[in-house]
């Protein structure tokens, strides 16, 4: 028999009354994830498409913009969801702090227009 998604949750919250109870805050949390993704996604291309550009808006300022962003979205991500520092938790501060970096450093001078 395939169950649906809705019909395997209706199942779990009749057998675990706590998922009931936890139901309207984990699914703010995660429309909160989701809208905080999108973001930090749509920074990503922006700044993406300035980098190649050396455009100094887009790729330099939207860059840092994109690097800060991601990281606290990270940080409130391990908050709410209580998830365990992994690899993607280290994924998640490693290529924006490296981002920032580089465009403090490195690149600086390289974004004229």
């Amino acid at each position: 028999m395939i169950k649906t998604a809705a019909g395997a949750l209706e199942e779990a919250a009749v057998n675990d009354p706590s998922i009931d109870a936890l139901g309207p805050q984990a699914l703010t949390s995660l429309y909160v994830g989701l809208f905080s993704y999108l973001v930090v996604i749509t920074l990503l291309i922006i700044s993406g498409i300035g980098y190649l550009g050396l455009k100094k808006t887009l790729g330099y300022k939207m860059g840092n913009l994109y690097g800060i962003v991601s990281i606290i979205t990270s940080i409130i991500s391990i908050m709410i969801a209580s998830e365990k520092f992994g690899l993607w938790g280290v994924i998640g501060f490693i290529y924006p702090a490296l981002t920032l970096l580089l465009l403090n450093t490195t690149f600086k001078e390289d974004f004229v227009n």
